[in-house]
């Protein structure tokens, strides 16, 4: 013990002052919130324009950003700056020093379309019979981090919808359905992952769910054979449709 005491304590005076060690250097893209609300960006350098910036403040203590998309900081004193919709008081005592960390759930619910992807590998699956419309679509209903999930799939005949529940973490989405039971109960479960992200082009969320579908068909006493069904698509609340991006319909028009 005294033998590896001795190694570390050399270790740390052999280490130069200042020093920075280069594990520690977070990877790239990666902005640093200035404690008087500039925003440095490996890219572009530092943002200072006002707002957000007010030098020698020390107001600002956490922030969410997108570079190209709305972001947002919160003061120290609980008031919220919105890059889209300004100052946000509603929660601002001043002088208490109170806030230290900002958290933001995304409300997702609404209509969202695919873009790309297919929900399975089956040979042939039709697009929607309205030219332009995608072939796949799903409609959320959210409260706090809960979601429900009704997801439909156009055969080439029928739109073919299905419900699954879960929850949201951070960006990760996590929903699956049906009842897993046992080797015998010729069961099926339903599993939607994914996240959601901000689509510079389209100006808007969009979200990437895989899915995978197993169940078991029975054939009288027997077990059957057990299927599955796998796929990944990209969703957004606008599909882009003759040289413009249209907000998406749930269920889609006839």
């Amino acid at each position: 013990m005294k033998r590896w005491f001795a190694g570390l304590i050399v270790f740390l005076v052999l280490l130069p002052a200042g020093a920075v060690i280069a594990l520690a250097v977070p990877p790239s893209p990666y902005h640093i919130l200035h404690r008087d609300g500039a925003i440095y960006d490996p890219h572009t350098g530092w943002v200072t324009s006002a707002p957000p910036y007010y030098p020698g403040t020390d107001y600002a203590v956490d922030f969410l950003y997108r570079a190209a998309g709305p972001f947002v900081i919160l003061h120290r004193d609980g008031a919220i700056y919105d890059s889209e919709y300004g100052w946000d008081s509603t929660h601002y005592y001043p002088g208490t020093n109170y806030a230290r960390a900002l958290e933001y759930i995304v409300d997702l619910s609404g209509c969202w379309c695919a873009s790309t992807g297919d929900w399975t590998v089956t040979p042939g699956n039709a697009a929607h019979h309205v030219a332009g419309y995608p072939g796949a679509y799903v409609t959320i209903t959210q409260t706090d981090r809960t979601m429900t999930v009704q997801y439909c799939e156009w055969t080439g005949v029928v739109w073919e919808c299905e419900d699954v529940g879960g929850t949201q973490f951070g960006n990760h989405i996590v929903l699956s359905a049906g009842d897993p039971g046992g080797a015998n109960s010729c069961s099926w479960t339903d599993n939607l992952a994914g996240q959601y992200y901000w689509d510079y082009t389209a100006d808007c969320y969009g979200i990437v769910l895989s899915r995978v579908k197993s169940d078991f068909v029975c054939q009288g006493s027997s077990l059957g054979q057990e299927q599955g069904e796998f796929g990944v698509v990209s969703m957004k609340q606008k599909y882009y449709s003759g040289g413009a991006w249209v907000p998406c319909v749930c269920p889609p028009p006839d």
